[in-house]
């Protein structure tokens, strides 16, 4: 959300949820959202917030539904995924020209011996997480799947990537202004039930 991208940004965000962060985008950057989510959280979250959340696992079936996107989001999701590769192919597949991928991941470099467990139970999610991500291996896996300008930032115990196949990225800013936040749910609470 604090990537400063124009109104009727398409934007794509894979495995959702409930569509919060959506939602937000939608009215704060006043973009075309959707999600993918095969979850029943998800099937709710489209009901209730009035959002295109699509009930399925994304990849190569998917891609011609989806279109390009400007924007496409993954937050704590390709740890999940056996097969990373193909993910990215299938991102790559959508992410129209001079689009971007944001994609946060837990960061291995922060488990170790002295991480809380209150911290390293989640990053290693046992039966959960198949796959962890160092920097440097999350910019390889990158770059070998066509992403040229790749930038990452490790935010306490977790990795924040942003990459693009060619396309300049937008400087990095470490957070939206609280008052936009504040705004949304202010607007939100007082319009639901």
């Amino acid at each position: 959300a604090a990537l400063p991208f124009p109104a009727g940004t398409r934007y794509l965000e894979i495995g959702c949820g409930f569509g919060f962060s959506l939602d937000f985008v939608a009215r704060h950057h006043r973009a075309e959202v959707m999600g993918i989510d095969p979850s029943g959280m998800a099937a709710e979250g489209s009901r209730r917030l009035g959002l295109a959340i699509v009930g399925d696992y994304f990849g190569p079936a998917l891609r011609s539904r989806v279109g390009p996107r400007d924007v496409v989001y993954c937050s704590e999701l390709i740890e999940h995924v056996g097969d990373p590769a193909q993910l990215l192919t299938d991102i790559a597949a959508v992410l129209a020209p001079g689009g971007i991928l944001v994609l946060t991941t837990p960061a291995m470099e922060a488990i170790s011996p002295e991480t809380p467990a209150g911290a390293l139970l989640p990053a290693l999610s046992p039966g959960s997480h198949l796959i962890l991500y160092s920097a440097g291996s999350l910019d390889l896996l990158l770059r070998r799947h066509g992403f040229t300008e790749i930038r990452i930032v490790r935010d306490a115990h977790t990795l924040v990537a942003h990459a693009s196949r060619g396309a300049a990225l937008p400087p990095w800013r470490e957070a939206i202004a609280a008052d936009a936040l504040i705004d949304y749910l202010a607007t939100r609470y007082a319009a639901s039930a």
